[in-house]
């Protein structure tokens, strides 16, 4: 499966996934079940920008962008989170003003039924997608997968209330029920909120070109130290850059006075053989694209991070 048709997938579920909500929202009164919806539309939207994104990022490099249109892929993962967390804190604030004026009063079966579908439906997409995103190694796939696994739970959490409140209808507590909705959407957001939280946060260090892990700085590191010592130079130094789906490597390789170099031609196979095993480490950890340039220097200064 490609990317483009993970994310058409993706699109046609968020778009078959709002008109549900929001019709059953309007059917059983339920702000719970209209903020569900809500989410599912604002990742129709931008399921839609990832399509054009996708459609930069396979251009490559440009005239105007020279080094791709990768910084593009961060910014809307950054914008995906501002947005839900924007939506999340005003679902929030009219929830609690739903209960300070006594709640409000919902058709609880309607609910019951319009969360099992969602739940259900969410996470045959999830599975979809997550698939999707393992094969193609996309950012924005596996932030889509994220998105429906967060769906599905919501809408299980709906389920579960809704259920409850069905049980206690003619009981001493269903003076209780007309605050069953609002409560529910204040607990969504407050048990949901760290993951737009964490989707900005990983779009904004993309966006800034924070390094990868230290994990996969060291590997890519002791990777060059192994085949640069075949060519007797065996100091180097690679910063490191990830801005979305590409990790960009600049390599600093130490030639002292004394090598065993012969001329340009054993810095270019030294250079190749570097790219070469560079790219085999990063696809192997899971980095879709590398780009790699390499620096020899006579100057250990920099070598020094």
């Amino acid at each position: 499966m490609t990317e483009r048709t993970g994310l058409f997938i993706s699109a046609a579920g968020n778009l078959l996934m709002t008109g549900l909500g929001v019709g059953f929202a309007l059917w059983a009164g339920s702000d719970a079940i209209m903020f569900d919806g809500f989410f599912s539309g604002v990742q129709f939207l931008m399921v839609l920008v990832n399509l054009y994104i996708a459609a930069l990022l396979a251009r490559g490099a440009t005239p105007n962008f020279q080094f791709g249109y990768a910084a593009f892929e961060p910014l809307v993962i950054t914008l995906r989170g501002a947005m839900i967390l924007a939506g999340a804190g005003y679902a929030f604030w009219m929830a609690v003003r739903a209960v300070l004026a006594g709640g409000r009063p919902l058709s609880m079966g309607i609910g019951v039924l319009y969360a099992v579908v969602a739940a259900v439906g969410c996470l045959v997409l999830w599975a979809g997608v997550a698939r999707a995103a393992r094969s193609t190694q996309s950012p924005i796939l596996r932030t889509d997968a994220q998105a429906w696994l967060m769906d599905a739970g919501l809408s299980a959490g709906v389920a579960v209330a809704f259920l409850v409140g069905y049980l206690l209808q003619g009981s001493r507590l269903e003076h209780l029920l007309p605050y069953l909705d609002p409560a529910l959407v204040i607990l969504m957001v407050l048990v949901l909120v760290s993951i737009p939280v964490r989707t900005m946060r990983e779009g904004l260090r993309g966006l800034l070109g924070a390094a990868p892990d230290d994990d996969l700085q060291a590997k890519l590191n002791r990777r060059a130290g192994e085949i640069l010592a075949g060519a007797h130079l065996e100091d180097s130094l690679i910063r490191m850059a990830r801005i979305g789906r590409v990790l960009y490597a600049l390599a600093y390789v130490y030639v002292p006075e004394d090598a065993e170099i012969s001329g340009i031609r054993d810095l270019d196979g030294a250079r190749d053989a570097l790219e070469g095993a560079l790219q085999e480490a990063a696809k192997a950890a899971g980095v879709p694209h590398l780009e790699v340039d390499t620096v020899f220097t006579s100057n250990r200064q920099w070598l020094k991070l």
